[in-house]
């Protein structure tokens, strides 16, 4: 494509004010499409971000709760077979009383 020929300063002005304004509208365009870009890139790291840190406060609240009832479940569980253990003991020694006697 040829450059058109200019021979006044007037027609020089009009040439490059055209040329400037297209730049300038290029820009702007580029400048909304990366806006549009960098606010998806946004949402996801957000997102990210969010799974990272457990969503927060109540993402933490919640865990804390769990691990409330399975230590309660750990504590009784451990509990349960402490007194079968000490049951048995004291069945296996009666029994050997028993035998003695």
């Amino acid at each position: 494509m040829s450059e058109p020929e200019i021979k006044t300063i007037n027609e020089l002005k009009i040439f490059f004010d055209g040329k400037i304004g297209n730049l300038e509208e290029h820009l702007q365009r580029m400048e909304s499409e990366m806006n549009t870009r960098f606010d998806k890139i946004d949402e996801t790291l957000k997102g990210i971000d969010e799974d990272i840190r457990g969503n927060g406060k109540d993402g933490i609240n919640v865990r804390l709760d769990r691990l409330e009832k399975a230590k309660r479940v750990v504590f009784w569980v451990i509990g349960f077979l402490a007194t079968a253990f000490l049951a048995g003991l004291i069945a296996h020694y009666f029994s050997l009383i028993e035998k003695l006697i």
